[in-house]
């Protein structure tokens, strides 16, 4: 299969800086988002350092390895963060991440936070990754049987970053691949403006990748753009 990429970052109307960040790799088949953490000091730092250290992906044959080198890439831009926020006085220095990379025969999903990977495929949109949020965490524990009284506690804040803890955990999937899948990572700058029905439609009418990368961003300027924007779509050929 041949594989195509897409790409798009916008500040948005509302931000003064764009805390997004974007990578692709076509010859190492590794594609990323990262948002930095908001509420935190310097999260346009935090999401380029997760970049910076993605350069140095090499893949692998055995998506075992090529896993084991994205958490140590991961954990390598973590701890510089945490370094950084201390010697700064800063805080907490942090963003979210969501990269796809492709081995021989399987497709992997790593994330931190709530930046998103989804797959359409047969006309539906799929979200293969969980937001690490308050929210998923209390869902996880109502649906084990567990009783959770009222929480004080903005449920959408988050329970994960990349620098926001000196132990990182990161989060995977692996999946098939199947031609003519079309794969989209994003940060929550997307589906805060844009629902999940909106974004299936829209991948559901426009065959083209251009065009389809065209529409969601002009979906996401009219829902209000309120925060920043980092769009990639993938797609199997």
């Amino acid at each position: 299969m041949l594989w195509q990429c897409h790409t798009i970052t916008d500040t948005g109307k509302v931000r003064s800086v764009n805390e997004d960040s974007i990578y692709h790799s076509e010859q190492h088949q590794l594609w990323a988002v990262a948002d930095g953490m908001g509420g935190h000091h310097r999260g346009d730092i935090a999401s380029q350092a997760i970049v910076n250290h993605l350069r140095s992906f090499t893949p692998s044959s055995h998506s075992g390895f090529s896993l084991q080198r994205i958490v140590q890439i991961l954990n390598t831009a973590n701890n510089e963060l945490v370094e950084k926020a201390a010697l700064e006085d800063a805080g907490v220095i942090a963003s979210t991440c969501a990269i796809l990379t492709r081995s021989k025969h399987s497709i992997i999903c790593s994330w931190v936070g709530d930046s998103r990977i989804y797959r359409f495929r047969n006309n539906v949109l799929t979200q293969l990754t969980r937001d690490h949020s308050y929210e998923t965490l209390i869902d996880d524990m109502r649906n084990s049987g567990q009783k959770i009284d009222d929480v004080m506690i903005d449920i959408q804040t988050l329970t994960r970053g990349v620098g926001a803890e000196s132990n990182l955990n990161v989060e995977h999937s692996h999946f098939i691949p199947q031609k003519n899948d079309r794969y989209l990572l994003c940060t929550d700058g997307l589906y805060k403006e844009v629902s999940h029905s909106e974004l299936q439609r829209r991948y559901a009418e426009t065959a083209d990748d251009q065009a389809l990368i065209t529409t969601l961003h002009e979906a996401y300027l009219a829902g209000g753009a309120r925060d920043n924007l980092g769009l990639t779509l993938v797609t199997a050929n």
